[in-house]
Formats: C-alpha cells, structure tokens, sequence
C-alpha cells in the first residue's frame, strides 16, 4: 500500500509540474491552402416590380446664340436682323440678351459698364432691338464707337406657352436650379454650350 501511496504522490507531483510550467508560444505556422469554393445556392424569387416614377420635364435641346458686332455702333438703338425671330418664336421661345463691354457682358435689361447707361430689349417680327438709356430711365443715352463690342441674342425653344403667350416654365426652371440669368457664363454652361 505504501507503494502506491507514493506512485500516486509522485503523480500528482508530476502533474503539478506539467500544469505549472508555462513555456513560451512558438513561431506562427505557414498559412494553409484555401479551401475549395462552395456550391452556389439557389436563386432568390424575384422582387415585386417598383413604382412608376413621373416622367421628367422635357428637355432644351435647341438653343441658338447669336453675335453681332457692335464694334462700330453709334446711338441709342442697336438693331439685330434674323429670320429666326418669327411671330410664332417670339410667343413660345425665351430670348435673353446680353451686351459685351470692356471685355464684361452685362445682361438685358440692366445696368451697362460703370453704371454709365441703363439697357432694355423690344422684340419684333424679324428684328430685336437693344436701346441704351440714362441710368435712371429717363432720357435716351448715345453710345459712342467702340463702347458696346458685341450683342449676344440666346433664343432658347419653348415647350409651353403660359395664358399671357410667353414661355414660363422655361426661365423658371433656370431659377429652380439657381441659374443666374444675369450671368452669361452660367447660363452657357447650364446649357451646356
């Protein structure tokens, strides 16, 4: 019995050592193959169909600019003759006019370079007309040669005619999208030309 007194003595001795010793951990192992993809499952049922949207507006695609030289204009009107000013265009389209001066475009109606003149357009069958006036509207103002450059007339089709027979929706989309209409550049570039 003493015998195995000690042999279990000696065992649990023995386990004592083993689970005290603490050794440090080894170098990580190379990383294995990776495994064989699985099999694909089964296809879902198809989703319910979504909502209609509403259809968009449609869209601009035809937009004319048109530059006159004003290089060698005198007066308080310049005139611009074009076939493409017809009745018919003058009640659906949207015509905007700028003036180039000093190397600037100013829009209009407005306010010409260094507040000198104010501008405003008429629209006739055939002719559209820019006439320059006092700041303040009240008398006529004559340009001299060489102070307008240029007049760009943008006629941008219409694709609806408000009750009064202008093209609403048109320059108000411009607005939407905060389109400055005084601003040439920006109105070139929202219609991409």
């Amino acid at each position: 019995m003493k015998t195995i007194k000690l042999l279990n003595i000696a065992m649990i001795c023995m386990a004592m050592i083993f689970i005290s010793c603490s050794g440090e951990d080894g170098e990580d192992g190379l990383q294995g193959n990776q495994g064989q993809p699985g099999i694909q499952g089964e296809k879902g049922d198809k989703g319910d169909t979504g909502l209609q949207g509403s259809p968009g507006e449609d869209g601009n695609a035809n937009v004319v600019n048109i530059t006159f030289d004003a290089s060698a204009h005198t007066g308080n009107t310049f005139q611009m003759d074009s076939e493409l000013i017809t009745e018919a265009s003058i009640i659906k389209d949207a015509y905007l006019f700028y003036i180039k001066s000093v190397g600037n475009f100013y829009s209009v109606p407005g306010i010409g370079p260094l507040a000198a003149y104010s501008t405003r357009s008429y629209i006739g069958t055939g002719s559209a007309f820019i006439n320059f006036r006092s700041v303040d509207g009240t008398a006529n103002y004559s340009v001299s040669e060489g102070e307008v450059e240029e007049v760009r007339m943008v006629i941008i089709e219409g694709n609806d005619v408000t009750p009064s027979g202008k093209s609403g929706n048109i320059l108000d989309q411009f607005k939407k999208d905060g389109v400055d209409l005084n601003d040439y550049h920006a109105v070139m570039a929202y219609l991409n030309k």
